[in-house]
């Protein structure tokens, strides 16, 4: 231990005035110890004044302290001393030799949904307990990155038992004004109250299919960069760059990825499937069908000379006895009379005009802004079918030669509806921008929307192909074969082995679920085996991304989806794209509700930065020591440290300079725990190490440079249900061992 001698005070330092002392104490080198271990450049951009007068300080430092030695048997003493934060789980406590330690830095990584992050909000929580219950007395420093949609961006969400596109602002600033209570942290806005219980259509991360499930929260982000994501489908939606999209991971896993990642010919999860609504409308097949064929060639009227408000008109452009046979049946089932002329059939009524004008919700004159009819996204499966019937009839055609069902429209918004709309058949659909130069009315080009589908359904098409552009599959499939000890020929119904080959191999970079599934057909059930069967037969498809690009800056909107378990998922954008949540402080507000303690207050206690680049996350630590002097703080959270760093240097050429500001980063973590005798806890990301042919080969990025600066190192997996895995890799007093603990709505459990 260093004792000073001579020097009582920083300003007796040579060059060290008291402006520059004051500067060096707001940063957390308030001793002459701590002067004294320090480097001149350290010293000089702390302080302001130069590398020369620094270097003076520091060797006048350095002289005015001794060093002494101290027995083992005293620092071991100093040890005991130490705080530790329980984390909920008896068994995850005992691994760790009492729970998370201060004066370290504690790493957790793992996949998605692995629990570092449900670790990170219960020991956030249990830090404010007294010593004596297991905490630290003191508050919590989250480091935090999210992202979100801008404002008009639509959401699929079913509202009092009917499903809606809504624009995500608007349901969200909504919620805001009519909450009771709003928690603003850091800028941004959050709400938990859903009395209308607004509910998302989501996958179940557990089963793969798609359902509806409770919003839990509801998020108010300030502004910030979006970006515009296209699928080769036609599908498409702008997000922030770390909003998260899911891709299939090398272990076969749905796993989140942020949109800085991703790349053009990536994959990306989209809904193979749209349920029907709780409460569905009552609608005659006979009137669906009319309505269909009004979307595809309807328009209205005015009426001069029967002034009866409006007239409606379906037209045609030859004699069609199926449009007369559906304008038949709709007039005879309402009661109405039709009038046929050369080119259409017109049917006069006022009150079909303004109920038309209601339930379509357009200009009745614009085909530009047509739209399916709400009330047919909420009727049943055979309703819906008989919709798409007459419209087909009106505006659809059929392409022969590659045996698909085109449908035609000018509005981008019908284009939008028809492919939720085919999701709900399990028909992957596709949408194709037309452009036809010259044939606009004021003479520029027109466009036009063309969805079109394949008609023989035996075949897989391009979105339901399951990705094996990183071995996803092929991976997968050589674990099942191995798992049940079968050749690849063994598993072939053929006489050539070549498709499983090329499979595993990876000549192949996408596998029909059809094949795949005949391919498993002798193996018997295991792990792989059943992965493989749950993505067979998942509501998920993939889709390819074609670009992406930077279109403006916006105030953004999120949800939450954990109603009771981790669904952390909702359906957004043009066409439909599955896109994972914002988690909310509110399941904090859970946790502390279940340890009886005052959830506002706790809530007070956890002090959130939101990091969007990696200055911003350095920046953060290095400005820390007012902060964490001012509130008492002995918890300093990052989630995750490697997310920014992976995006922002790419490529081996920015490796060096990565590594050199992580080890700055990580080094000034360590200092922060020492001085302040404070716990850091960090999560972080995982690759799959392609060097380990055998055993797991999940491994933890950033290198030698976490791995040598992280005190203890928590591997965490998912195991059934609820329950999570916790493997401690390293610990400089600890064996290694696991731990099972359990993610409940109140927190880490047994």
């Amino acid at each position: 231990m260093a004792k000073e001698k001579g020097l009582k005070s920083l300003e007796d330092l040579p060059g060290v005035g008291p402006a520059s002392a004051e500067k060096l104490k707001e940063k957390g080198y308030d001793s002459i110890e701590k002067i004294a271990t320090s480097s001149p450049h350290e010293i000089a951009e702390v302080s302001g004044i130069s590398v020369e007068n620094a270097k003076k300080a520091v060797d006048a430092a350095k002289q005015a302290t001794t060093l002494e030695f101290e027995s083992g048997s005293k620092i071991y003493e100093t040890r005991k001393a130490l705080g530790r934060i329980k984390t909920g789980s008896k068994s995850l406590d005992e691994l760790l030799g009492g729970g998370v330690e201060t004066n370290a830095i504690t790493e957790a990584y793992g996949k998605f949904a692995s629990g570092k992050t449900q670790l990170g909000f219960q020991i956030a929580v249990n830090a404010q307990l007294p010593i004596s219950e297991g905490g630290l007395d003191g508050s919590t420093l989250f480091i935090d990155t999210e992202g979100s949609l801008p404002y008009e961006e639509t959401v699929l969400l079913e509202i009092d038992g009917k499903l809606r596109f809504e624009k995500i602002g608007e349901v969200v600033e909504r919620a805001i004004t009519d909450a009771k209570e709003a928690k603003d942290i850091n800028g941004s806005i959050s709400v938990s109250e859903n009395p209308r219980r607004i509910r998302a259509v989501s996958f179940d991360p557990q089963t793969l299919k798609v359902d509806r499930f409770d919003i839990t929260g509801f998020i108010k982000h300030p502004i910030k960069k979006i970006f515009r994501i296209k699928l080769a489908s036609g599908r498409e939606v702008k997000t922030t760059e770390y909003h998260n999209f899911f891709t299939l991971d090398k272990e076969g896993d749905l796993a989140p990825t942020y949109l800085k990642d991703i790349k053009e010919k990536d994959f990306v999860a989209v809904p193979a499937f749209i349920p029907n609504a709780t409460h569905k409308n009552d609608i005659s097949d006979e009137e669906a069908e009319f309505f269909g064929l009004y979307v595809a060639e309807g328009s209205m009227i005015p009426d001069d000379r029967y002034k009866t408000g409006h007239y409606l008109t379906i037209i045609t452009q030859k004699d069609n006895p199926k449009v007369e046979k559906i304008v038949q049946n709709f007039t005879k089932k309402r009661g109405l009379r039709y009038h046929r002329n050369k080119m259409d059939y017109r049917i006069y009524s006022k009150e079909l005009t303004e109920e038309l004008k209601a339930c379509y919700q357009f200009s009745p004159y614009n085909s530009h802004t047509k739209r399916v009819p709400e009330f047919i996204l909420n009727s049943t499966t055979t309703s819906q079918n008989s919709f798409l019937n007459g419209y087909l009839i009106g505006d659809g055609s059929l392409n022969k030669p590659n045996n698909t069902q085109n449908a035609d429209t000018a509005s981008r918004f019908l284009a939008n509806d028809l492919l939720y709309l085919m999701a709900s058949f399990r028909v992957p659909a596709r949408n194709q921008q037309i452009f036809r130069e010259g044939v606009h009315s004021k003479g520029g080009p027109s466009q036009t929307y063309n969805i079109h589908w394949a008609v023989d359904t035996k075949k897989d098409r391009n979105l339901q192909l399951l990705p094996n552009n990183c071995l996803q599959i092929g991976r997968l499939l050589k674990k099942a074969r191995k798992e049940n000890g079968a050749t690849q020929y063994g598993i072939t119904t053929g006489n050539t082995v070549a498709p499983v080959s090329q499979i595993e191999t990876g000549i192949v970079k996408s596998v029909s679920r059809s094949k795949l599934k005949r391919l498993l057909n002798p193996l018997n059930e295991t792990p792989s085996v059943s992965k493989l069967k749950k993505l067979i037969d998942s509501d998920i498809w993939f889709d390819k991304v074609v670009s992406i690009e930077e279109v403006s800056e916006e105030v953004c909107y999120d949800f939450e989806v954990m109603p009771g378990k981790k669904i952390e998922n909702f359906i957004g954008g043009y066409g439909g794209v599955f896109l994972h949540n914002t988690f909310r402080p509110d399941r904090i507000e859970q946790i502390a509700k279940a340890s009886n303690m005052d959830p506002q207050k706790v809530l007070d206690n956890i002090l959130v930065v939101r990091a969007y680049n990696t200055e911003q996350q350095v920046l953060a630590l290095e400005r820390a020591d007012k902060l964490i002097r001012e509130h008492n703080v002995k918890l300093i959270i990052v989630d995750s440290i490697m997310n920014l760093f992976r995006s922002e240097f790419v490529g081996r050429g920015a490796l060096a300079e990565r590594q050199q500001k992580l080890n700055q980063h990580i080094h000034k973590m360590q200092q922060l725990a020492d001085t302040h005798m404070l716990a850091v806890y960090v999560t972080n990301q995982v690759m799959e190490n392609p060097g380990i042919l055998f055993g797991d080969p999940t491994t933890p990025v950033g290198g030698n440079i976490i791995a040598h600066a992280a005190t203890t190192r928590l591997y965490m997996r998912k195991s059934k249900e609820d329950k999570r895995i916790v493997r401690l890799v390293d610990s400089p007093n600890m064996p290694e061992g696991e731990a099972v603990m359990k993610i409940t709505p109140n927190g880490i459990r047994d």
